[in-house]
């Protein structure tokens, strides 16, 4: 590095000297990446390069501004802690004389910009004393800055003058600064809660994360006046055990941080998913070819470090809260006391197996307990680290059972006991699920959080929320005798996920261990053993399985068996779905359980669904004749227009779906009804839109003329409006008119007015479907970050179908914006129609069935089929 300049440098040397000094920090942080690699601790080394940092700004500054400046170099926030991470920003203080010039001299501007020339990262203010002080009594992250402040250069006497500052806890009372970091912290967490964030979680700002760790820190010296480790201790606020453990998980969070910054070669604190495969490697994680395990063992690595890091800066910050705030304090019976909402013991005896079951009862029936206190909690942990099995036994188990069984949510009492250890010792599988995250698309948080979701959407269901989309559910949940039974499915039902082969059968193994524990009665163990087994079972059929025909709705009552397991498993799939990603649940997913839940009972009930077609067209013909007539419709009037129908349309649709087409028909053109139903007469065509529940769930109808590409045109329409096509059901009259219908998710949040929209939608397909010929126009949107990421290569199979009249085609796939259009193009080169479609998207994959037939409406040929499937490859690989 170039030896400091005893004066500042005149303007055509300093180039010169900035190019040596960035060449020779180019090569100290090649040899700190080298002993990174080779195991040298993230401390030393991110201190080593501070100092650096340090030494070069310092030896710019003489070059710029010389030794003369009445100015002050100083260093805040992380910098002036001593850390400097490959691609952390340097925060700098300009203390000025009083008062604060307008403009800081030209030299220290160039001495500023030949930071950035430096390819530092700077973040910089210029203050006087004065302005400073008032300046951080306003402001709680300036004055945070301010305690960790560092003289770099410049002029000794102002930096002396910052002394009193400092030393009055930069002039903020212990409450204020308390409540103002606190409210910091949930704006922050609330921030970095999104869905998004918890695939990708941030190390720096997420819960759990650094800025945690160093908040906590700041609280404890601003409010207690301890400002090191060792003084936590003497005061009180930090256990020597719980130090090495917090510690530890900083120092994980730390290195993986450095990490990062490397492979990103930015100033990237978000562990992205494209960099969580590398990282993985890095941490001693062998991959193994089609499995996740490594990335996913990283990151459950990751996951249980910020929960230790959160739950230790807990209990130091409730500390330093019973030191500084009046709590209300409510002492109970038997030697407990409730601290401002936190259970602690007020017992001069240690915590042993007979109190611990006790605190577990209090958790339960008092709902004025929202936590443990600090102390409580350590000693639970300490307890349950010398005497893992002291809640294996019974009693614990039925504890867990009264808890679920408590009238109201379980909720609460099911976190804390969660939060704390206390659910991970009852059922040991669960411990092991606490962290685990899965490496994908579909589901957006930890197996734990994910299982505790569900219990509560199953115990929200007893609640008779507002709105269409449960409204079924709630009566279901009605019928249901035992609601303790469908809770512990719930908290059972993902519990075996992490350890390689079926999670749902070795979860069955499980819940039916458990409830032998309990002696619970034959029947309820095989409830429970058939929830967990089958819990993904509806959902697969209702997303990927035409449920208008016989055959799937049979198949599917043969594996319920009876209407009570039916019951429980619906009501266990709908709080599934709700409890995996906010955004699965919408009037779709409603109205397709609602209608397999009642093709089924109906099917469980009465057999319906093992007799022939005739009997269940004629009961649809009666239930929608029956619906029609109360709106007015005339018989007779209904039948003239059900003659021109083909007889699919009885079949492969329900009594909703027929009675919502027929009334629009019969609305929009009387004359339709007069003249041929084959529309000889020359009708003009229909297209109609209705909503579905709540969350953009729509259905469209369109009554066209048939021609080719029209399916083909009317998604790409569909797509460009952005709207993504869940489900089609694709008929022709014998007259040759379409009788299409498509179940879409509206993509454009912009909508407020679901009437305009409807209108919106209704008009731009009217016009893409006047068009002659037709025009077939794809929106070109490029695939998302993640979508990139997890990119496979199509996988397709063409067969035909049992009836041998038509093709069946499956196509699983990474998701892409226009999938579903640029795939219908293809069919529409082919020459291939399109009779339905089934899409099912997870996450990041895709799942679609599509079944097909060639130009002569028979199944396609072994030439067709390879022509097809080669033209579809091709489209998605010209797309991606």
């Amino acid at each position: 590095m170039p030896a400091p300049a005893a004066n500042r440098l005149p303007i055509a040397e300093l180039d010169a000297f900035v190019a040596r000094l960035r060449g020779d920090l180019a090569a100290y942080d090649s040899d700190f990446a080298l002993q990174f690699a080779l195991g040298r601790k993230v401390n030393s080394i991110v201190a080593d390069r501070a100092k650096l940092a340090r030494l070069a700004l310092r030896t710019l500054w003489f070059a710029c501004v010389g030794s003369d400046s009445p100015y002050a170099l100083i260093a805040t926030g992380g910098f002036g802690r001593g850390e400097l991470y490959p691609h952390s920003d340097i925060d700098l203080l300009v203390l000025t004389p009083h008062p604060a010039p307008a403009d800081l001299p030209e030299r220290v501007q160039r001495f500023l910009a030949a930071l950035w020339d430096l390819r530092y990262r700077v973040g910089h203010s210029a203050r006087s004393l004065p302005q400073l002080r008032e300046d951080a009594r306003a402001d709680v992250v300036l004055a945070t800055s301010l305690l960790e402040a560092r003289l770099i250069c410049g002029e000794q006497a102002r930096w002396k003058e910052m002394a009193p500052l400092l030393a009055q806890s930069i002039g903020w009372p212990a409450r204020d600064y308390l409540d103002a970091k606190l409210a910091e912290a949930r704006e922050r967490h609330q921030r970095f809660s999104d869905t998004t964030f918890n695939l990708e979680p941030q190390i720096k700002d997420g819960r759990g994360g650094l800025r945690d760790f160093q908040s906590t820190l700041w609280i404890a010296q601003v409010c207690c006046g301890a400002a090191s480790y060792a003084a936590m201790e003497r005061k009180g606020l930090l256990h020597r055990d719980e130090r090495q453990r917090w510690l530890q998980a900083v120092d994980r969070l730390r290195a993986v941080r450095y990490a990062l910054h490397l492979l990103a070669e930015r100033a990237e604190d978000r562990l992205l998913f494209e960099f969580q495969p590398r990282l993985a490697s890095l941490f001693g994680h062998v991959a193994v070819a089609g499995s996740n395990a490594a990335i996913e063992g990283f990151m459950h690595e990751y996951f249980r470090a910020t929960a230790r890091i959160d739950l230790i800066g807990e209990r130091i910050i409730e500390r330093v809260r019973e030191r500084v705030l009046d709590l209300p304090v409510r002492r109970l019976r038997e030697g407990w006391r409730i601290v401002d909402g936190r259970l602690e013991s007020s017992a001069r005896r240690e915590l042993d197996g007979e109190r611990l079951h006790e605190l577990m009862d209090l958790v339960i029936r008092r709902e004025d307990i929202s936590a443990l206190g600090p102390e409580l909690a350590r000693e639970v942990e300490r307890l349950l680290g010398s005497h893992g099995k002291l809640l294996a036994g019974v009693r614990a188990k039925r504890l867990l059972l009264t808890l679920l069984q408590t009238a109201g949510s379980p909720r609460r009492a099911l976190q804390i006991w969660a939060r704390y250890g206390l659910l991970g010792a009852v059922v040991p599988a669960f411990a092991r699920i606490s962290g685990l995250m899965q490496y994908d698309l579909f589901h957006v948080y930890t197996v734990d959080r994910h299982t505790l979701a569900v219990v509560n959407e199953v115990a929200k269901l007893s609640q008779d929320e507002e709105g269409e989309d449960l409204r079924y559910a709630h009566s279901v949940r009605r019928r249901i005798d035992q609601p303790g039974l469908l809770l512990l499915a719930a908290l059972f039902h993902d519990i075996a996920k992490g350890r390689g082969g079926d999670h749902s059968r070795l979860g069955a193994v499980e819940v039916r261990r458990f409830a032998q524990h309990l002696a619970l009665p034959p029947a309820d163990r095989d409830l429970l053993a058939f929830l967990v087994r089958q819990h993904l079972a509806m959902s697969i059929v209702a997303q990927k399985q035409d449920i208008q025909d016989p055959v799937v709705i049979s198949r599917f009552a043969r594996l319920v068996q009876e209407p009570r397991q039916l019951d429980y498993l619906y009501l266990l799939t709908v709080a599934d779905i709700r409890g995996t990603n906010p955004k699965l649940w919408n009037g779709w997913r409603a109205r397709l359980l609602r209608d397999l839940h009642r093709f089924t009972e109906r099917a469980l009930r009465s057999g319906e669904a093992f007799r022939d077609d005739g009997r269940r067209r004629a009961r649809v013909r009666r239930e929608t004749m029956e619906l029609l007539r109360g709106e007015g419709f005339g018989r007779d009037q209904v039948l003239r227009l059900w003659s021109g129908f083909p007889a699919e349309a009885f079949l492969r649709q329900g009594v909703d779906h027929l009675r919502w087409q027929t009334g629009a028909l019969l609305r929009a053109s009387p004359s339709r009804i007069e003249g041929r139903p084959d529309g000889a007469d020359g009708p003009i065509g229909l297209t109609a839109v209705r909503s579905i529940g709540a969350q953009g769930a729509r259905e469209v109808f369109v009554h066209v003329p048939d021609q080719t590409g029209i399916f083909a045109a009317i998604v790409a329409t569909l797509d460009r409006l952005h709207l993504l096509v869940v489900g089609a059901r694709v008929l022709t009259t014998p007259g040759g008119w379409t009788l299409d219908s498509f179940q879409v998710l509206d993509q454009d949040q912009r909508w407020t007015d679901p009437v305009g929209r409807n209108m919106e939608i209704q008009m731009r397909l009217e016009m893409a479907l006047g068009e002659s010929p037709l025009k077939i126009r794809l929106s070109r949107r490029n695939p998302s970050r993640q979508q990139k990421h997890f990119y496979f290569a199509p996988e397709l199979r063409l067969r035909p179908q049992a009836d041998a009249q038509r093709s069946e085609l499956s196509l699983a796939c990474s998701d892409q914006p226009g999938l579903l259009a640029t795939v219908a193009q293809a069919f529409y080169q082919c020459g291939v129609n399109v009779h339905a479609a089934r899409i099912a998207t997870f996450g990041e994959r895709v799942e679609d069935v599509f079944v097909l037939s060639n130009a002569q409406d028979q199944a396609l040929d072994e030439g067709e089929a390879e022509q097809l499937i080669a033209a579809v490859e091709s489209a998605l690989s010209q797309s991606n």
